[in-house]
């Protein structure tokens, strides 16, 4: 028994070998020798011999699952040779292709607005936008942001057909859709370039459905869904208070320096004053406690030089903006490990 369970999975082992090339049947009919000569014999007996023989290469039919891998190409010239032929490109692998060559341009070197062969595929683009799938529709906008694209046509398409299929999206594509949306193109010295991406119904929509999908969110999920509403005004207090500055409340400790000082900068801006305990109680207990000591007898919160100055202009400017806030006994203890790196300094 033992010998034959292991021929058993040694066959079943091979059996996907043969996977690897092309078959077809070939079929050889043997006739009798005196087939329709003499009908008085009766019927005869023809020979069917059928088996399966390798295809030559001109007779293989046209492969359905070939995609082109555009993540293994070395370099956006190779790209750009394959997006020339943009109109044989299927939906994936045209959104691919420009998703992969704004990767290959991480310096930002080139212009890609006035590139020909992305033109090209950019009206490619936006002809397919109305028959491209969920995931299709929210890469664009992706692609459009890291190729710095300022045609407000083709952000608005892909802005109206995202907004047609939020129903398929949950809470993290929603947030992608608020921040890609949201966000500024740089030109060469930096400065945003004037693009109308879309109208504002898409950030009243999205910012409607969110409290949905609030529990989706990770924590740069949440920290920039709440700097958009409040650069933008959206959302209700029940918004904020339910579902929002309740999920801060519960991960307050979680969040990196860099993440709550947003936070800090966020609130400022709304000018959020009215719950004194959401403040003394969550808030500012991100700079006492400690995440990775439980104990109880933990020490507080230590933090590095560049930590404390970010945490140091934060807290300056949340005080500039809401003045009845008491900070000052924070100010002081953020102080000390600034004071305290300038002494390891001048050792």
């Amino acid at each position: 028994m033992a010998s034959l369970f292991m021929r058993q999975q040694q066959s079943r082992f091979f059996s996907t070998s043969s996977q690897t090339r092309l078959y077809a049947d070939r079929v050889t009919f043997k006739y009798p020798a005196d087939l329709g000569r003499n009908l008085l014999t009766g019927p005869k007996n023809i020979t069917v011999q059928r088996r399966k023989m390798p295809l030559r290469v001109d007779q293989q039919p046209i492969p359905l699952n070939d995609y082109i891998n555009f993540k293994v190409m070395q370099s956006g010239n190779e790209i750009l040779l394959n997006l020339d032929n943009c109109d044989n490109l299927r939906n994936g692998e045209l959104v691919s292709a420009l998703i992969e060559l704004g990767r290959r341009d991480a310096a930002k070197e080139h212009d890609w607005n006035a590139h020909p062969i992305v033109q090209k595929a950019l009206q490619e683009l936006k002809q397919r936008l109305p028959r491209m799938n969920a995931k299709n529709v929210i890469q664009t906008p992706l692609l459009l942001q890291s190729l710095r694209i300022v045609d407000s046509g083709i952000w608005q398409v892909a802005a109206r057909h995202g907004m047609r299929l939020l129903h398929k999206y949950k809470g993290r594509e929603m947030a992608f859709l608020l921040d890609v949306y949201d966000a500024d193109i740089p030109d060469e010295e930096g400065e945003p370039l004037p693009v109308r991406k879309c109208d504002d119904d898409l950030f009243e929509r999205v910012t409607g459905i969110m409290p949905m999908q609030i529990k989706h969110l990770s924590k740069e999920n949440l920290v920039r869904v709440l700097e958009v509403v409040v650069k933008r005004g959206l959302g209700s207090e029940r918004l904020y208070r339910d579902y929002l500055l309740l999920k801060i409340e519960r991960n307050i400790t979680k969040f990196s320096v860099d993440q709550y000082c947003r936070i800090i900068r966020a609130l400022a801006d709304k000018q959020y004053v009215e719950d004194n305990v959401f403040w003394n109680e969550y808030v500012f207990k991100f700079m006492r406690t400690n995440p990775t000591d439980k104990r109880k007898e933990a020490k507080d919160r230590t933090f590095t030089d560049g930590e404390a100055r970010k945490l140091w202009d934060a807290l300056i400017y949340l005080k500039l903006k809401c003045p009845s806030l008491e900070v000052k006994d924070h100010i002081a203890y953020v102080e000390q490990f600034m004071q305290e790196a300038a002494e390891v300094g001048n050792l």
